[in-house]
């Protein structure tokens, strides 16, 4: 298995548990780093914030998120 987001680009400023993060349901045609924007208010591809967000959720393969999938959407902390 490859190297996992965080051993590429180091820890995450995502936090939070199952308690204080939002949920988003995933649906057909929707794109992480699109979700990663509007949640975040990050420009798409021009941030780590979708591939954390990613790495957060479990998933491997953007391109075989089912619809229906529940997203967890953690807080993300300043960075110092």
């Amino acid at each position: 298995m490859g190297k996992s987001v965080y051993e590429r680009l180091g820890t995450s400023n995502l936090v939070g548990s199952d308690n204080t993060a939002r949920k988003h349901i995933y649906k057909a045609n929707e794109k992480l780093p699109s979700i990663a924007c509007f949640e975040y208010g990050d420009a798409p591809y021009e941030s780590e914030t979708w591939r954390q967000l990613a790495e957060y959720n479990g998933i491997d393969d953007l391109d075989a998120i089912p619809p229906g999938t529940v997203l967890t959407l953690p807080q993300i902390t300043p960075v110092t």
